[in-house]
C-alpha cells in the first residue's frame, strides 16, 4: 500500500496532467479487481466443497476396502472420486489455459514440496507393506472338499486360527492358492469373472459395514440390478 501511495505522489509531482489521466483508470481497475476477487472466492469455495467430498469418498473406500473389493467396486469408487474433482476443476477451465493453471499450481504448491517428499517416503513403506505376500500356513495335501452343500445352509466350524476365514477368502477369490486349484463343480475359480461369482455368493461378515450414504445406495453398490420392489422389502 505504501508503494502504491508513494508512486501516486511522485506521479502527481512530476506531471499532474498525466496523473489525472491515470486517475480516470482507477474506477475500472477497482471494479475489475473486485469482480475478479468475488469470482475467485466463489470458485475456491466450490472447490473446497468438492475436495471435501472427494476426500470423503477416499476415506469411505479405504475404510471399507474389503467390502469394495468384494463387489469389484474399485473402478466405481475411482470414477466417483474423479467426478468430484471435475466439479472443482470445471469453473477454472474458462479462466485459465493449461499453462497458466500449471504455473499457478506450481507457485501455490511450492512451499509444500518438503511435505510431498515426506509423503513419498511414507507411501513407499506403506505400499511395501501392501504388496508384501502373506505367509499363510498351508494344509496337508488332501485339500478340502465342500460336498453336497447346494441349496443348503452349511457352516464352516473349527478352532481359532484353523483357517475358516481363509477357506471363505479362497471361495470369494480374495486369495490365490500357492499350489492347486479352487474348483466350483468342474470349473476353476480363475475361469469365472469375480464380479459374477461374488454376485452369486453372499458373505455376511461379523461387523456390519454401511457407507456414509443412504441405505438404497449401499444396497445398490452390491447389486445394481435389484428391483425397486425387492429393495423396499429389504
Amino acid at each position: 500500500m505504501s508503494t502504491f501511495i508513494g508512486g501516486f505522489l511522485i506521479a502527481f509531482c512530476k506531471g499532474w496532467l498525466l496523473f489525472l489521466v491515470l486517475c480516470a483508470c482507477i474506477p475500472a481497475l477497482v471494479i475489475a479487481g473486485g469482480s475478479m476477487s468475488l469470482l475467485m472466492t466463489k470458485i475456491w469455495s466450490q472447490g473446497q466443497v468438492a475436495y471435501a467430498e472427494a476426500g470423503h469418498v477416499v476415506e469411505q473406500t479405504i475404510g471399507a476396502i474389503r467390502m469394495v473389493a468384494s463387489f469389484i467396486g474399485e473402478n466405481k469408487a475411482a470414477e466417483k472420486y474423479d467426478s468430484k474433482l471435475q466439479i472443482a476443476y470445471a469453473p477454472m477451465h474458462p479462466l485459465f489455459s493449461k499453462g497458466w493453471l500449471h504455473a499457478l499450481i506450481t507457485w501455490t504448491e511450492s512451499p509444500c514440496i518438503n511435505a510431498f517428499a515426506a509423503g513419498q517416503a511414507a507411501a513407499y513403506k506403506m505400499f511395501e507393506a501392501i504388496e508384501q505376500k502373506s505367509n499363510i500356513d498351508t494344509y496337508d495335501g488332501r485339500g478340502i472338499a465342500l460336498e453336497d452343500v447346494s441349496v443348503q445352509t452349511a457352516a464352516v466350524v473349527g478352532q481359532s486360527e484353523s483357517g475358516k476365514s481363509t477357506v471363505i477368502s479362497f471361495l470369494e477369490g480374495f486369495f490365490d492358492p500357492d499350489a492347486g486349484e479352487v474348483l466350483t463343480d468342474i470349473f476353476t475359480l480363475k475361469m469365472l469373472k469375480l464380479k459374477w461369482i461374488r454376485g452369486k455368493m453372499g458373505l455376511a461378515s461379523q461387523e456390519l459395514i454401511l457407507f456414509a450414504t443412504t441405505l438404497k445406495e449401499s444396497i445398490l453398490f452390491g447389486n445394481e440390478m435389484i428391483l425397486m420392489k425387492r429393495l423396499e422389502q429389504q
